[in-house]
């Protein structure tokens, strides 16, 4: 946990990114247990790589095309964040947003309206988990608001 400013208050509205792994569940589960009357918004940021896109294009693939596999990814991201919620017994909002997560995610820090963001961080060894990702290095820099991350792995199972 990393504590940006003195807290006058318990936490109002947390995020929590979700990138569907063990980590980011866990990370979710425990901004609710920190902040259990806040308002917990799962979300999930969708990217698709510019490369991939081009590379769809050169081989023939409109671009009707590629937004229709974009809005059945978003779907499919969705559906799947409303399970994860009852899941994990969670209540608040649930949303996909399109673009990159350590963008995305430090604008929504610096917004003001939020309080505590959750990330679940990869690392599958004793080096790597002191290594933070890109995002969550992004994260801890830039936003104004406490950061919860969590390397800790939780099955939904």
């Amino acid at each position: 946990m990393v504590v940006k400013r003195a807290a006058d208050e318990p936490y109002r509205r947390v995020i929590a990114a979700i990138d569907f792994s063990p980590m980011s569940f866990a990370a979710a589960q425990s901004a609710a247990q920190i902040a259990p009357s806040a308002k917990l918004e799962l979300i999930h940021f969708l990217e698709i790589p510019l490369t991939f896109e081009q590379a769809m294009l050169k081989v023939g693939t409109s671009q009707a095309e590629l937004d229709q596999y974009r809005q059945a990814k978003a779907r499919t991201a969705y559906v799947e964040l409303c399970s994860i919620r009852a899941d994990l017994a969670l209540a608040g909002k649930t949303r996909v947003v399109r673009g990159d997560p350590a963008t995305a995610l430090v604008r929504l820090a610096r917004s003001g309206r939020t309080d505590l963001i959750a990330l679940g961080i990869q690392g599958k060894s004793a080096v790597s988990k002191l290594i933070l990702g890109s995002a969550a290095r992004r994260v801890l820099a830039a936003s104004s608001c406490d950061v919860l991350l969590s390397g800790g792995a939780i099955s939904r199972d």
